[in-house]
């Protein structure tokens, strides 16, 4: 298996890493983002962009989150060369961004329509998804947030939860 990093560097158009992930995506390559799309300064977690979670619906790839801890001591910010440190590498299983994972079940209904459609997701909407699989992440790590760091507030029905719910315990039995 393959894997490819696709830089965050500032001075590429978005575009160009978009067409790169293309080219990998159908070359059948895993890519390696990094959702929060900077290095901390404080070695906390950041906020994470919600680029990848929208790749993800649009390919119809599955997410694959990676907790690394120790980075931030093997180089921090301030550093110019790294020191020989321990970092531990986590990977967790594999996260498919759709309606039927229940993780996300009340992101996807919360608002209702005969016109909604699978990646018709607002930025809102994107934005809790990125938030819900970097938690993953943080708790694996043990990191925490940053304190600039704001989790979206999504109105999700009662109704909804309520079928979530249902169907978490429907699952559950079966």
């Amino acid at each position: 298996m393959c894997y490819t990093n696709i830089r965050g560097e500032r001075k590429w158009k978005t575009c160009s890493k978009i067409g790169a992930f293309w080219h990998l995506r159908n070359q059948h390559r895993s890519v390696v983002m990094y959702p929060e799309g900077t290095r901390s300064r404080s070695g906390n977690m950041l906020t994470p962009k919600s680029g990848f979670v929208k790749l993800a619906i649009k390919a119809r790839v599955p997410i694959v989150p990676i907790a690394m801890k120790g980075t931030y001591e093997i180089l921090s910010p301030d550093q110019k060369v790294p020191r020989l440190r321990k970092c531990d590498v986590y990977i967790l299983d594999k996260i498919y961004v759709s309606p039927i994972n229940l993780e996300f079940y009340d992101v996807f209904f919360r608002r209702s329509g005969t016109d909604r459609k699978y990646g018709d997701l607002d930025e809102a909407e994107m934005q809790e998804i990125a938030f819900r699989i970097m938690e993953k992440i943080r708790i694996v790590s043990g990191q925490t947030w940053d304190k600039s760091v704001v989790w979206p507030n999504l109105d999700i029905p009662d109704e909804i939860m309520k079928r979530k719910q249902s169907w978490k315990n429907e699952k559950t039995t079966t």
